[in-house]
This record gives C-alpha cells, structure tokens and sequence, in this order.
C-alpha cells in the first residue's frame, strides 16, 4: 500500500538522523496511550430516527521527532479502538499514520513534505472540518503534499505548494474521490512602521468524482498586516473560474464567481483568539461533484497554567452544490458547532480534558433539520523513552 512505502523509508530516515550531531539537537521518542468515554445522543445525525450510546475510545501511539538547525522531521501513529456498549456492531478499529519532513537549504530556501494515511468508520469524522455526517463504513483516505519557500531579496518572498488527496469510501452510497491542488504565490514587503505585505496568489485544482471531473483557477490580491504584537491580519481575495465535465454524455459547464478568505488573530498573555473566514470550492465523498463551502470560525483560548486552559469553538459551515455543476442534485446544508472544553494537565505527563459539543445540520434543499448532543471525558498520558 502506498502509505507503507512511505512510511517504511521515513522511518528509515528518521533512525539515520538520530545519529552523529543531528541527534544531540532535539530527537525524542514518545509512546502514548490515552482513553476516552462519551455520550452521544444521535450518532448518524438523523433528524426522525435518533440513535444514542455510550462510546469508549482507547488508543494507542507512538511520536517521533527529530529536529537540528536546518532540519525539522516528525512521524506520527496511532490506532483508535472503538467500542459501543450498545450499538457492537459498530465497534472497529480504526488507523492514522502521519510523517512530517522540512529542510532548509540556507536562510533563503527551504523544502517541506508530509503524508497522512487514515482508515476511519466514526459517522462524525467530517463534521468539524466540513460539516458533513458520514456513515460508519470504512473510508480510507491518502495525502500528500510538497511547498517550497523562497527569499529572493530583502522584501521580495514567494511560495509553491503541490497537494494531492484520494479518498475510497465502502459506502455504495458515497462517492469515490481525488484531488489535486497547485499554487504560487509572492509576497512583497512594505516600509510601515509595522509589518505589512501585499499578496499575490495563484491556485489550480482539479476535482475528480465519479461520474464528474472539475477544474477550478483562481487569482487573489490580499494584504497581511502586524496591527500591533498582539493582533494581526490576513485577507485574501479575488476572482475565480470552474469547469465541469460529465464523464457520463460529455457535457461542459462553466461558471465564474469569487472566493477568498480572512484570518484575524490576536494573543495576550494568557488568552488567543481567533476569527477565519473563507469561501472555496471543496470536494468530498458526501457529494458526487464539487461543492462551495463557505465557513466561518471563531476560537478563544484562555491559559489557567501552562499545561491548563479553557477553550470554546464555534463554527458554521454552508455546502452548496449546484447539478448543472455536479451533475447529480442540488445541494444546500449548513452545519453549526459549539464547543466549549476544559484541558487540566495533572502531571507533566497526564492530563485529562472534559468537553461538550452541540452540533446542529439543517437541509435547506431538503427542509431537514437534525440535532446533536455529545459529551466526552479523556484521560491521556504520554511518556518520553528516548530524548
């Protein structure tokens, strides 16, 4: 499989850093273990027909992390048990592996790569980052991406970035899916008294489903801004233009329209907060085509000590497909989560964290509204073996 032909080499590598110089900069070996029991009153998200239970996570891990002065190289594993005390016939196991290599060259370039391999059944697994509910049929799911930076002079930087994505879903009722997303970008310092940037970005991606292939290109202007220490500033927006093809009769449609995004950013002492905003064209194994994800999050983070704090999240995200675009039907959802948890390190080592999240997802194109309720307590505790 192709996560373990890179994984096996990354490892590999990972062991030849250790030795000479490269291992008396930062090299450690955490194992980790943590366990989680929650509560969750309607697990597929249904609107008629709730289905509630108890979850039980335990997982099982392994970090590894290597950094010298020009490199910057981690690897990451774990299995996640899940057990329902009612509903067994969803208990599986399921696997993330995730590796992480940066070099620099010298002050004026540097090169980045990761991976990720994931095999998931939770039904909630895309709520948080898309607003979807999925079933509990195995996905699995392959990324991998390669950036470069570049300093070409005092104010003049610029930015290259290849990512690719492909996901295999055993729900019939979802769709296969692939991704392939390219930009550049530059980024030219101005003479203010605080630090300020303008931004030109260039983007392509090429979105493939079953039965539709799209291609999106986009071109953006933005600003970053340092307002002051604490609070900083970043816009980006522009125009951009879709074609999609039917696999199935050929037909070709075109449309122009806008995206962009806004991230907003402040930090004290003891409290972070922040602001995004941001309008793309996604794809996903929920939908047989690309969609237009608008999202907006807000997070706010205050540090009781340095290993405790507390933290509330709110989300909104809106999908939205068109057929004449996808081919299949239309779509309109919007998903909203509030988050509100509590992190409190017992030990250098152990920390256990309490959190409540209610979700609501309302159909629009459907008039279907559903609602959800999750509870949950962790207990983890990581050790280093090797440092």
């Amino acid at each position: 499989m192709l996560y373990r032909n890179f994984f096996f080499p990354l490892s590999i590598f990972a062991l030849l850093c250790c030795q000479g110089p490269a291992f008396a900069d930062d090299f450690s070996v955490t194992p980790f273990a943590h366990a989680r029991h929650e509560y969750n009153d309607n697990i597929f998200m249904n609107s008629a027909n709730t289905v509630e239970d108890n979850i039980t996570t335990l997982v099982a891990g392994l970090d590894i992390i290597n950094k010298t002065e020009r490199l910057n190289f981690s690897l990451n594993g774990h299995l996640d048990r899940l057990l329902y005390a009612d509903n067994n016939e969803l208990n599986n196991t399921e696997q993330f592996y995730q590796g992480q290599l940066g070099y620099s060259f010298n002050e004026f370039f540097s090169l980045r790569g990761s991976a990720h391999y994931s095999v998931e059944y939770r039904p909630d697994r895309d709520l948080e980052t898309s607003g979807y509910i999925n079933s509990a049929k195995e996905r699995r799911k392959e990324m991998y991406s390669l950036s470069a930076d570049a300093t070409h002079t005092e104010k003049l930087s610029s930015f290259y970035s290849y990512s690719y994505e492909h996901t295999v879903d055993t729900d019939p009722t979802a769709s296969d899916y692939s991704s392939h997303f390219a930009i550049l970008g530059i980024d030219r310092a101005l003479a203010f008294s605080r630090p300020t940037s303008l931004r030109l970005y260039g983007s392509g991606s090429l979105f493939k489903f079953s039965t539709s292939d799209t291609e999106s290109y986009q071109l953006t202007v933005g600003i970053k801004h340092q307002f002051t220490e604490k609070t900083s500033l970043l816009v980006d927006i522009g125009p951009r233009h879709n074609i999609a093809e039917n696999k199935i009769n050929q037909d070709t449609e075109r449309n122009t329209d806008w995206g962009g995004n806004l991230e907003l950013k402040w930090q004290a002492e003891r409290t972070t907060a922040g602001l995004s905003l941001s309008r793309q064209v996604q794809g996903s194994t929920n939908y047989d085509g690309p969609t237009q994800r608008n999202s907006l999050t807000l997070f706010s983070r205050y540090h009781l000590t340095e290993k405790s704090w507390l933290r509330l999240d709110l989300s909104q995200r809106q999908n939205k497909g068109d057929s004449k675009y996808s081919f299949t039907s239309d779509l309109d959802e919007l998903a909203s989560t509030i988050t509100p948890s509590l992190r409190y390190g017992l030990t250098d080592h152990l920390f256990c964290r309490l959190l409540y999240k209610y979700s609501f997802v309302r159909d629009r194109e459907n008039n279907i509204e559903s609602t959800r309720n999750l509870v949950w307590l962790q207990l983890k505790y990581s050790l280093p073996i090797i440092e």
